[in-house]
């Protein structure tokens, strides 16, 4: 039976001299792992802790973070990640009862929320057990998860993954994602995503091993030398392991890369193939549903959306604006039945409304479904730009100048109404040499697209499954063009 809790004990009986979590210098095998987490969850049972809390993680080190968040569920609390976005986040969620931080914690954020503060005698040198922890059936029936998703709109919404819905999609997390006691992941998604987490759980259970690790300079080396054989992240995660890869003087991994939280193009699959792994897959799924797909991104060539047949305990349609069920082959959008899809969103009615119907949750993606159920994902109508009329997949445009090969990132935005004549923004992430000829090439590239302007960042706002938000990215530019001095280092290179 799966125990929630309790999620290293198999490994901790089975194999205790197995490697759980390799980090860096740091390698706790599972009897480490699972004594450390029950000394802690002491700990924090002592401070009051305990099941039905709800008590937010915000530590930066992965091995402690994770250390955290494990003993919470094992006092059958529900834990929520903080994120960079962690001011929106407490706001969504009065329910927070404490906020467990390391020495340096931001307590800034919410000064209202008790704080309890880890030291190295919590993690490097635990204390013994101080008290008595619930049992595991008590913490069994109320130990959580708190996940949020924004999309691309950067609000985020609460999901609520509670028991049941976490042992639901625990369950066949392994075999979905290709999981067993061989595994060796490094996850690129965080632990505040609901993918990252319960395919991280999905790994203890079945005995495996975590790398955790930044995914940038010298990770490549060092899944090398730790045989990696899974990665799982976002289009965005992959880009700084492909260039470290390339700068390795190494052989790509034996090993599987599954791509999710974002569009997987045909140019990054056939980089990934060249410097990282050649077997590269797609996953389809949301926070609010988990999986729904896992597709093998060759057929990627047939169609740029290609993500695959729905797992067979999924139910998905295609339906219209009224929920009618469309033919076979029709554009329309995606809903979603599984049992383990959530009940909507904790604070959010308006929403929970329009999203969650009658079992079913619509995903706001526009499909078709192929004659043998392929699923092929078009895109969501909040990513398509209305230009005067004209209107045009914000998805279609970035894919367009990223194969001009000059660009790091790129977004395209509608900046607002006073922007008459070139609403079209586009925001890349480039190299000073090449910005002298990118508003030419761009404009060569997309003769037919109305005028737009050209702007010029360090880096993109993205979430943590990697997906860009559109609407803050275009307030902020839109502020910084009326501001005397550019406040987050927009630079307008011109109007073409």
């Amino acid at each position: 039976m799966l125990t929630l809790p309790q999620i290293l004990k198999e490994g901790y009986e089975k194999t205790p001299g197995a490697v759980a979590i390799s980090c860096g210098s740091i390698q706790l095998d599972y009897a480490r792992l699972f004594r450390d987490v029950e000394r802690i969850a002491a700990r924090l049972f002592g401070l009051g802790v305990g099941p039905r809390d709800v008590a937010a993680v915000d530590i930066d080190k992965p091995v402690s973070h994770w250390l955290i968040t494990l003993a919470l569920m094992r006092v059958g609390a529900v834990s929520v990640s903080l994120t960079n976005n962690c001011q929106a986040e407490l706001e969504t969620l009065p329910s927070v009862s404490a906020i467990v931080t390391g020495p340096q914690g931001r307590d800034q954020i919410m000064p209202h929320i008790r704080r309890i503060a880890i030291g190295p005698d919590w993690l490097q040198h635990p204390v013994e057990e101080t008290g008595a922890i619930p049992g595991v059936a008590e913490a069994q029936m109320t130990a959580g998860r708190i996940c949020f998703t924004s999309g691309t709109s950067g609000r985020p919404k609460a999901v609520l993954l509670d028991a049941g819905i976490l042992e639901n999609r625990l369950s066949g997390t392994a075999k979905r994602s290709r999981i067993d006691a061989r595994s060796v992941l490094w996850c690129g998604l965080g632990p505040d995503t609901a993918y990252g987490f319960t395919a991280t759980l999905a790994v203890w259970l079945a005995g495996g091993t975590i790398v955790l690790a930044r995914g940038g300079s010298g990770s490549f080396a060092e899944f090398s030398a730790t045989k990696v054989n899974l990665l799982l992240a976002s289009p965005a995660a992959m880009q700084p392991l492909i260039g470290d890869a390339s700068m390795a003087d190494l052989p790509p991994l034996d090993a599987t890369t599954i791509i999710a939280g974002g569009r997987l193009t045909v140019a990054l699959r056939d980089e990934i193939r060249r410097r990282v792994c050649q077997r590269v897959c797609v996953a389809y799924g949301s926070s609010e549903a988990g999986g729904i797909t896992l597709g093998d991104a060759t057929h990627l060539d047939g169609h740029p959306g290609h993500v695959g047949q729905a797992f067979s305990d999924v139910q998905v349609e295609i339906v219209d604006d009224a929920g009618k069920v469309l033919p076979i082959g029709s554009k329309g959008l995606v809903r979603v039945r599984t049992n383990s899809t959530a009940t909507g969103y904790m604070t959010d009615a308006g929403e929970t409304r329009r999203c969650f119907q009658d079992g079913w949750f619509l995903s706001g993606d526009i499909a078709q479904m192929t004659q043998d159920s392929t699923i092929i994902i078009l895109g969501r109508p909040a990513n398509v730009l209305n230009l005067g009329g004209v209107k045009i997949p914000a998805d279609d445009i970035e894919e367009k100048i990223r194969d001009l090969g000059d660009v790091d990132d790129v977004c395209a935005i509608l900046l607002p109404p006073e922007h008459a004549d070139h609403r079209l923004g586009i925001v890349v992430v480039a190299g000073q040499a090449r910005r002298q000829t990118l508003g030419e090439r761009i404009r060569a590239k997309l003769p037919t697209v109305p005028g737009f302007q050209l702007f010029m960042m360090d880096s993109l706002p993205r979430g943590s499954m990697g997906k860009i938000n559109r609407e803050v990215l275009a307030q902020s530019v839109a502020e910084d063009i009326g501001a005397s001095r550019s406040r987050r280092g927009t630079t307008l290179i011109g109007r073409f």
